[in-house]
């Protein structure tokens, strides 16, 4: 906690950031961007953590495409934001877009429109969690170029894996689905570590020795009614795409660590027969982002909307 210097009140660092978010200084701050270059693309996200991922798939949509990004706090402070510029009788939404995670709650009621991404997964990390980011990361990272057949059973290891990593978790993802369907409060965050979700090895994944509900704490306990009236809707989901994508993330994280360690060991398990090298299993996000292919979706969506603009910014030409 910190002191004003006028002793009128004391303020947090939470409450700082949170006034720093708010729509109504995202308002302005797009007014700066106008300010400077009034014909410009602003591309709106929920947050710092999506800047990489969405900078390399407008690369692949839009690739000359100039553009600044506002950042929001959090998916709700976005939605905020765009019911302000919607209401705003001038022209300051114009050339404005938003791109949102679907979540369980898509874009909580309100009307989906041109100006308005919404994911088809949960979030933007589902699709860092594939085997063809896999495949690139063993190429470069992991040093298996040239090597197709031990690829092969790595990425056919981590399907596996991966399948059971979601069987584990479809009761986290249930009690989070039925929190967003029903409106029950969270007690505290969403886990975004593996430890509390599953244990994971080379070769297994196993229930984690935590509580559920000490992991996905909720407000109160959904009734079997409750539950059995969302029943049809969870299971149609499919659980790679539309389970939560941070527990997606973690448990690829922690996989990438595993293989790693094995690349490195004289006799490895899932490297067998190739010398051992040292490997970076800890890939940053950006790298997880190079890797991966933007949705078709996200394609057509920037495709209507270069459409929609009479000129389109371009980035300044290279060499």
């Amino acid at each position: 906690m910190e002191k004003l210097d006028d002793g009128k009140a004391d303020v947090s660092v939470d409450y700082l950031r949170e006034k720093r978010g708010a729509p109504a200084v995202l308002k302005i701050r797009l007014a700066g961007i106008r300010a400077h270059s009034a014909e410009i693309l602003v591309v709106v996200i929920e947050g710092p953590e999506d800047k990489a991922i969405y900078y390399h798939w407008l690369k692949q949509a839009a690739p000359m495409l100039a553009y600044e990004m506002i950042v929001c706090n959090g998916k709700g402070k976005l939605l905020e934001f765009r019911e302000l510029l919607q209401r705003d009788r001038t022209r300051l939404k114009d050339r404005v877009v938003f791109f949102v995670d679907h979540d369980f709650d898509g874009a909580r009621g309100q009307t989906l429109g041109r100006d308005i991404y919404v994911t088809d997964a949960y979030s933007v990390e589902n699709y860092l969690v594939t085997p063809n980011v896999l495949e690139d990361a063993l190429k470069v990272e992991f040093h298996c170029d040239g090597e197709p057949a031990c690829r092969a059973g790595v990425v056919r290891q981590f399907e596996k894996l991966y399948q059971d990593f979601l069987g584990v978790t479809e009761a986290h993802n249930l009690r989070i689905f039925a929190a967003k369907k029903i409106g029950i409060r969270n007690l505290k965050p969403w886990p975004d570590k593996i430890n509390p979700l599953a244990k994971v090895t080379l070769l297994e994944v196993a229930q984690s020795d935590e509580v559920l509900v000490d992991v996905i704490s909720l407000e109160r306990e959904p009734t079997e009614e409750e539950l059995a009236s969302l029943k049809n809707d969870f299971d149609a989901l499919q659980p790679p795409l539309q389970y939560r994508g941070k527990f997606a993330l973690a448990f690829f994280g922690r996989f990438l660590e595993l293989i790693a360690q094995d690349r490195a060991q004289a006799a490895p398990v899932l490297f067998a027969g190739l010398p051992p090298r040292p490997a970076n299993g800890r890939l940053p996000l950006d790298a997880l982002a190079s890797k991966s292919l933007a949705p078709q979706s996200f394609r057509e969506f920037m495709a209507a909307v270069l459409s929609t603009l009479s000129s389109p910014p371009l980035a300044v030409a290279g060499p």
